[in-house]
C-alpha cells in the first residue's frame, strides 16, 4: 500500500515539473518573441520614393513612404533608423530628428529644402544624431527672408550631431548645394556637434561669396556651441567653426 501511495505521490510530482517547465518554455518563448519585437521597433530600414510612396505605406523597398518624416517618425526615440531615397526629395517643413539615430543614404538622388520652404532642411536635437551618405546632392535655396530661423540648412541643439559623409571617396562623397546665409546653426544655449564634412560644396542663387562658409554663416545663437568638430581637407576646403 505504502508503495503505492509512494508512486502516485511521485507521479504528481513529475506531473507538476513538467508543467512547471512547460509555463517556463513558453514564458521564455514569450520573452524572446518581445525582444525580437522591439529590436525590429528599435531598428528599421525605411524607403522613401516621393514620386510614388504613400506614407500609409510600410515603408520596404516595393512600398515606399512618401517622405522623410514619416520613416523618422516610424521608431521611437532611442531608435536607430537606416532610410534610402527611391527619388528626388523635396522638404518643405523640415525634418525633425529628436533622440533618434537617423542615416540617409541619398543613393544618387538630390534632397531638396526649396526656396518655397521656411525654416531649415533639418533639425537635430536632444542627443539625436543625422547622417547623411552619398552619391547625392543636399541642397538649401535661398526663399528671400533675411530672418536666421526661417532661412538656414541645418540647426541643432541639445547635444544634437549632424554627419556629412563618412569617407573622403567619390563613392560616398555628397555635394552640398548652398543657397542660405546660416547654413549651419547651433540654437538655445545648448552643445551641439559637428561630427565630419566629407563633401563638395557649390554655392548657388545669390550666395557667391566665399564667406559662405566661414564664422558668420556657422552661427552659434543665444549661447549656442559646437563642443566637436573635424572635416576633410582633401575633398573641400573653407570650413571653419567658431
Amino acid at each position: 500500500m505504502g508503495g503505492v501511495i509512494k508512486t502516485a505521490f511521485n507521479n504528481q510530482i513529475a506531473a507538476v515539473n513538467n508543467a512547471i517547465n512547460e509555463a517556463k518554455t513558453k514564458v521564455d518563448n514569450f520573452i524572446a518573441d518581445a525582444e525580437t519585437t522591439i529590436r525590429g521597433w528599435w531598428n528599421q530600414t525605411f524607403y522613401v520614393d516621393a514620386v510614388n510612396g504613400d506614407d500609409n505605406n510600410d515603408g520596404s523597398s516595393s512600398a515606399p513612404f512618401k517622405t522623410v518624416q514619416k520613416a523618422v517618425d516610424s521608431i521611437p526615440e532611442g531608435g536607430y533608423v537606416q532610410i534610402t531615397l527611391l527619388s528626388d526629395v523635396e522638404v518643405s517643413e523640415r525634418i525633425e530628428v529628436k533622440g533618434k539615430k537617423v542615416k540617409i543614404f541619398l543613393n544618387g538622388y538630390t534632397l531638396r529644402r526649396p526656396s518655397t520652404a521656411t525654416g531649415f532642411l533639418a533639425a537635430v536635437m536632444h542627443n539625436g544624431v543625422l547622417s547623411f551618405f552619398g552619391p547625392g546632392i543636399l541642397e538649401a535655396q535661398d526663399n528671400g527672408d533675411s530672418a536666421w530661423w526661417k532661412n538656414g540648412m541645418f540647426i541643432l541643439y541639445g547635444n544634437g550631431m549632424l554627419q556629412i559623409g563618412e569617407v573622403a571617396t567619390t563613392a560616398s562623397a555628397l555635394t552640398v548645394n548652398i543657397g542660405v546665409d546660416n547654413w549651419l546653426v547651433s540654437d538655445g544655449g545648448c552643445p551641439a556637434h559637428f561630427a565630419s564634412f566629407y563633401a563638395t560644396y557649390n554655392l548657388i542663387g545669390e550666395k557667391t561669396s566665399s564667406n559662405i562658409l566661414q564664422n558668420r554663416n556657422i552661427l552659434q545663437n543665444r549661447g549656442g556651441q559646437f563642443i566637436s568638430a573635424k572635416y576633410s581637407n582633401n575633398i573641400q576646403s573653407g570650413i571653419t567653426l567658431p
